[in-house]
């Protein structure tokens, strides 16, 4: 991705992460079921910045809009 940056491009990754660790979720909503893996927050900015961004966390949506007690919106705004 980052060789199709513009020169002072960004690249916003944004998905919901586990705050305190990976978080596993295998259960039902609404009568269905539901599988999802929540990668730790601070491992997806490790890796984004082990390919040479410069990462600016932020959480763009209030807590009322997490799925679970134990997980948040995040969005990385990479930068080179």
């Amino acid at each position: 991705c980052k060789d199709h940056l513009l020169d002072n491009g960004s690249l916003i990754v944004a998905h919901q992460c586990g705050k305190y660790n990976q978080v596993i979720v295998n259960n039902f909503i609404d009568r269905e079921p539901y599988t999802a893996i929540y990668p730790y927050w601070l491992n997806e900015q490790n890796i984004l910045e082990s390919l040479n961004f410069k990462v600016t966390t932020t959480n763009p949506y209030p807590d009322k809009f997490n799925h679970h007690d134990n997980t948040e919106f995040k969005g990385f705004i990479c930068k080179m």
